[in-house]
């Protein structure tokens, strides 16, 4: 139901009770709804933009073949002039990267956005070494993303949370793959909270992930190491890569993840198209109509 019109009914019942005799209790759970749904109105109302989102269609004559986006926004940084050097999140100057670094509080949100029409597009949300990190650049990690969040059916992990420098167990449910189904054609918001860190370089990192509408996070990791030792930024990409749903072809919608210090940051994040690149033959990727910034709840925890 639309909050608006919930807290229409709420207050309505609110006017009876008092009406009736009641005394209204200013911190009962009823009103304590009633107060989150003005907040949430009032930041509605104050933050409400465009965010870009994008069709991709796989084709089902490939496996491995990924077209990916690359946004600007000011929770990002530029240090090059190639897509890989733009969005950058940047945690420590070491990198060679120009500063201050934006992140070096070495806490950050992000919010992603998907819609799986058919299929199961495998890597969406990519947060991948950084060509001009020094002194391994893409090599850290042997080349692999140390953050994605996959969406997978045939390995029975469903939309899950790849923290890769915790391999072997470095696979995290988010969505198993029956919910998932039941998903098809519907947005899905996922609001992550990360410190940046590992257990050798302190302090260590942990992960939260949230299905936008939900207070519990889905994912809760502590005491992790969320990038590569020695990392110090990475690049962002949103996409499809690899698709796992072969030999159909897959479509998805994706909207371009917002970021920041904070989850207000992160809510009003506004990210700008700057290239969209593939790799592998075939398949489109098409600009759609754009999301709202506001169609994704803001969980309580991460309320300000």
């Amino acid at each position: 139901m639309d909050d608006h019109v919930r807290l229409a009914e709420l207050i309505e019942i609110e006017c009876k009770q008092t009406v009736a005799g009641y005394k209204v209790r200013p911190h009962s759970p009823r009103w304590n709804r009633i107060m989150l749904l003005l907040d949430q109105i009032e930041q509605d109302a104050n933050v409400a933009f465009d965010v870009p989102a994008y069709r991709i269609i796989q084709p089902k004559s490939t496996g491995f073949h990924s077209w990916f986006t690359v946004h600007d926004s000011a929770y990002r940084q530029t240090i090059g002039s190639n897509g890989d050097k733009h969005g950058v999140l940047m945690w420590s100057e070491g990198g060679g990267g120009p500063g201050p670094a934006l992140y070096e509080g070495k806490k950050l949100f992000a919010l992603m956005g998907y819609r799986m029409i058919d299929g199961w597009p495998g890597r969406s949300f990519d947060g991948h070494n950084q060509p001009s990190d020094k002194p391994l650049g893409w090599n850290y990690g042997g080349s692999v993303s140390p953050f994605a969040i996959d969406l997978h059916n045939n390995i029975d992990r469903g939309v899950h949370y790849s923290v890769e420098p915790m391999s072997p167990n470095n696979h995290n449910t988010i969505v198993p793959v029956a919910e998932a189904e039941q998903r098809r054609n519907t947005w899905t918001w996922l609001w992550t909270e990360m410190g940046l860190g590992r257990r050798d370089e302190p302090p260590a990192g942990y992960c939260k992930i949230w299905v936008a509408g939900e207070d519990t996070p889905r994912v809760n990791l502590t005491n992790i190491d969320t990038y590569w030792g020695g990392q110090h930024q990475w690049t962002w990409w949103d996409g499809a890569y690899y698709n796992s749903g072969f030999p159909f072809d897959c479509v998805v919608e994706v909207a371009a993840t917002r970021f920041g210090r904070t989850p207000k940051e992160c809510y009003e994040d506004k990210p700008v198209l700057f290239s969209a690149w593939q790799e592998g033959t075939g398949g489109t990727l098409t600009a759609i109509d754009p999301v709202k910034s506001t169609d994704a709840q803001v969980p309580t925890q991460l309320r300000w």
